[in-house]
Parts: C-alpha cells; structure tokens; sequence
C-alpha cells in the first residue's frame, strides 16, 4: 500500500488542527481583552491578558506542533520497504520539511503579533476615551486597488486556460461557466440597482443609467448565445476576447451605476463602439471571412459602430456645451433614440 496519500492527509490534517487552535486561542485572547477594556473605561489599564496566559497560549501551541512532529516523524508506520515509504522519497521529505517550515513560520508570525497586539493595546485603555480613540477610522479603498483584484483573476484565467486547457475545455468553461455567472452577477446588479431608493445623483441620471445598464446586460446576452450557436468546441480560439467582453462590461457597468462622474456615459457610449468590433474579432479568429464578407452591410456590426460613434461625438459636445454645471444636456432622450435605434439595427441584423 503506498504511504504517500496517507502521509499528505496527515500533514494536511495536522496543520488544518494547527490552524483551528491557533484560531481559538486568537478568539479568546481578543474576548478577554474587550472584556477587560469595558469594564474599566476610567481606571488604570486592568492586567487583561496576564503574562502567563499568553505563556500558557504559547505552549499549548509548541505542545501540539512537537506533538505533531512525533507523530509524523517517529510514530507513523514505517515498517516497508524503502523505495515504497514515503520517507525513502526525496520529493516527500522536501515536501514534509516545506509544510513544517511553513506551518513554524506562522507559528512565530502570530505569537509575535499577539505580543505586539497586546503592547499596543495597552496604551489605549489608559486613559479616559482610549477605547473609543482606538477605534480606527473608515478608510475608502481606492477603486484602481478594487478593480486591480478583479484584473489579477481575470489574468489568472488566461493563463490557467493558455497553458493547461485545451480549445474543448475553454469552450466548455465559456458556456457551462462563466457566461452563465457573468449573468447571473449581472442580474444581481440590476436587482440592486433596482432597489435603492436614495442616490446623490443629479436628476436624470438614473435614467440614463438604467438605459446604458440594460443595453449591456442585453449585449452580454446576445453574446452567449453567439457563442452557443457556434458549437464548434474543438476550433474555439476567442477565449481572450470573449473575456476581453466580459471585463469591459463590468468595468462599465461599474462607472455607470457607482460612480458620479459626468464621463461615466462617454464611456458607456465608447463600450457600444468597441462591443460589435470585438464580435467582428470574434468571427475573424474563428476563420469565417467568407460569410463575414458575403453578409449585407446593414446586418454586418458596421452599422452598429456608426451609430454609436455618432451619439459619442454628440456626447462630447453636449459635456463641452454643459461644462461646469449640472445639466444633462438632453441626455436622457439622446439616450433613449439611441437605444431604439439601436434595436432598430439589430433587429434588421437578426436572421
């Protein structure tokens, strides 16, 4: 019976135990000191957390990390071959030896920070109000650091897909995935916009965010079931744009109902432009130029990207005809010939 599998669960296993004391002690050492705190808001720092506590704390935890190097080292069954025990491996030893290490290092990285949690919480509680001044002020995480994160794990699917999943796995991932909760997050969106009944918008914007919102969730739409009607698995290759789509809708979705910039619907208009040329990408990388080429031009994306360059460049000069002051310009009826318009086209595009 081979020994590795049973040796990963055990280490696993035993960091997992690491982690859930760890967490206890962490919970009740921060109980204690709120405890301690409010029921002396005016006297001299009460002791809290005594020395020996954290001592105690300490060696339960070297305790049970000893504990488990005993077991995994000494205890555990080894009475087999060696080229078939784990510890006959060279790899299962450096794999042993790195979980150690890193199970040690967030040892000492949390009772240091208990320590230094405990003399910085010290000065607080002596003096009337400390409790309150201790309380940290509400800082607003920037957006380029929120839309960053997003980013990373959308860079992160690229690769996964460029280097392990072949065309069938990326065309499954795109239909079965993350269309569908692209969807459904976008849904969500649209349900919370739909009910906030307070905004510091101007009046008229909600509107025009409404407009914009629904037309790109519209588009999304339409863009899964081009990909669903494609059904070609094996010669898909529009991973990126596919994904390229998705992050320009929820990157304008998110200026558009979050933010209060009168910008926001410039480049709500830019999304509408690049959208149809992205589907011409679309069909370009899947080698169909000649049905590209044979359609009518007013059922080709040209159409779509005259229009809405168009009303962009009446955008522009409403912002500059408005330019320091609060009003819309017309935009919500620009909005609305717009959408129709565009409806119009797509319907005259459809099949």
């Amino acid at each position: 019976m081979e020994t590795q599998p049973l040796t990963f669960i055990l280490v696993m296993a035993a960091l997992a135990l690491i982690g859930v004391v760890v967490f206890v002690i962490y919970l009740v050492v921060r109980n204690k000191e709120g405890l301690s705190v409010a029921t002396m808001p005016g006297s001299e720092p009460s002791s809290g957390q005594r020395w020996f506590e954290y001592l105690l704390a300490v060696l339960a935890l070297v305790g049970l990390v000893v504990a488990v190097i005993v077991v995994i080292t000494f205890l555990y069954p080894s009475g087999i071959e060696l080229e078939t025990a784990w510890r006959g491996e060279t790899r299962s030893m450096v794999f042993l030896v790195a979980m150690l290490v890193v199970g040690l290092g967030a040892l000492v990285a949390f009772v240091i920070g208990m320590f230094a949690r405990r003399r910085i919480g010290v000065p607080a509680t002596g003096t009337r109000g400390g409790s309150a001044s201790s309380v940290p002020d509400p800082v607003e995480t920037p957006a380029g650091t929120r839309l960053l994160g997003l980013l990373v794990l959308a860079v992160a699917f690229l690769v996964l897909n460029w280097v392990y999943v072949d065309t069938i796995g990326q065309y499954r991932l795109m239909v079965g995935l993350v269309y569908p909760a692209v969807l459904g997050v976008a849904l969500v969106l649209l349900f919370d916009k739909a009910t906030r009944a307070w905004s510091i918008k101007a009046k008229g914007e909600p509107f025009r965010e409404w407009v914009f919102c629904d037309a790109a969730v519209f588009l999304v739409f339409l863009g899964f079931l081009n990909l669903i009607q494609f059904a070609a698995a094996e010669s898909y290759s529009a991973l990126f744009w596919d994904l390229l789509n998705l992050v320009l809708f929820f990157f304008v979705f998110w200026l558009v109902d979050r933010k209060v910039t009168r910008y926001r619907f410039l480049v709500a208009y830019g999304y509408f432009v690049v959208a149809p040329v992205l589907l011409y990408i679309w069909q370009w990388v899947h080698v169909v130029e000649d049905v590209v080429e044979t359609v009518a031009w007013w059922s080709s994306v040209w159409p779509f990207v005259i229009l809405a360059i168009v009303f962009m460049v009446i955008e522009v000069i409403a912002l500059i005809a408005t330019r320091g002051s609060q009003k819309q310009g017309g935009g919500a009826i620009r909005d609305t010939v717009f959408i129709v318009l565009y409806g119009i086209l797509l319907l005259g595009a459809a099949p």
